[in-house]
Order: structure tokens, then C-alpha cells, then sequence
């Protein structure tokens, strides 16, 4: 995480889909079980949701929706 211009934490999506892909991989290479994985999966749907409504109220507030 990393601190934007108004000092709130922020979270770099490249970060987030390079961990994904490295579970996916590990999937397939069978290092990481396929339980973890669906719960670690779950969660991604989660965030992106979160940042999907994040940028809907932003562009809301904008006058750009």
C-alpha cells in the first residue's frame, strides 16, 4: 500500500492481479490447494466490487456518469 496525495492508503491493482496470477500458477503446479485458492479468489471478487463502486461515486461526484 501506498499514501496518495490526501494521505489516504491506497492499494496498486498491478500488485493485486500479480498475486492472483502467481496463485492461478500455483494452482496448476499444484503448490497451493484448491480451498485457499477459491477463498483468495472470493476475496479479489470482493475488492474489485469495492473498487467498481469506488469509481462509480467518483465519477458520479465528477458530473462524468
Amino acid at each position: 500500500m501506498s499514501a496518495n496525495s490526501n494521505g489516504n492508503k491506497t492499494v496498486q491493482t498491478t500488485a493485486i492481479c500479480g498475486t492472483l496470477a502467481n496463485m492461478m500458477v500455483g494452482v496448476k503446479n499444484g503448490t497451493l490447494d484448491l480451498d485457499k485458492a477459491s477463498r483468495i479468489t472470493k476475496l479479489a471478487g470482493q475488492i474489485n466490487e469495492s473498487f467498481y463502486a469506488e469509481v462509480k461515486v467518483a465519477k458520479i461526484r465528477a458530473g462524468s456518469w
